[in-house]
C-alpha cells in the first residue's frame, strides 16, 4: 500500500458574492494486488475506514470500497484542521488500515488449545 497526501486551499462559494477559504485533504492510496485480493476474497468492501468532513459541519462514514476506487479525502474550514487530518491519516488511519489488511490476509483455521 502506497499512499500520497496532498492539502490544496481553494475558495468556498457561500453565498451570490461570498466566498469563504476551505482546506482539502487528498490522500491517494495504490493497493497492491494482494491487498486487493485481501479485500475481495474477505468482503471487506463495506469495512467503515474513516469519517469524511465536507467543510459543512456534515460527516459522511466511509467504507474500503469507496476509498479503494477515490481514495481518501474531507474538506475543512480551517488549515489546522486539514494539517490534524494528515497527521490522523499518516499516524492511525493508514497504518491501520494495513495492520487490518495484513490479519486479514492470515486467518486460522480448526480448534485452539489453550492452558490457563
Amino acid at each position: 500500500m502506497r499512499a500520497t497526501i496532498e492539502t490544496e486551499e481553494f475558495q468556498y462559494v457561500a453565498g451570490f458574492f461570498k466566498r469563504e477559504p476551505r482546506w482539502k485533504v487528498k490522500c491517494k492510496i495504490d493497493f497492491t494486488n494482494e491487498e486487493l485480493s485481501i479485500i475481495r476474497a474477505r468482503n471487506l468492501g463495506d469495512l467503515q475506514v474513516y469519517t469524511q468532513s465536507i467543510g459543512t459541519g456534515d460527516d459522511i462514514a466511509i467504507n474500503l470500497k469507496q476509498v479503494v476506487k477515490h481514495g481518501i479525502w474531507s474538506v475543512f474550514t480551517t488549515p489546522i484542521d486539514a494539517r490534524n487530518f494528515e497527521y490522523e491519516l499518516e499516524t492511525n488511519t493508514l497504518p491501520a488500515l494495513k495492520d487490518y489488511l495484513d490479519a486479514s490476509a492470515e486467518v486460522e483455521a480448526g480448534p485452539r488449545t489453550l492452558e490457563f
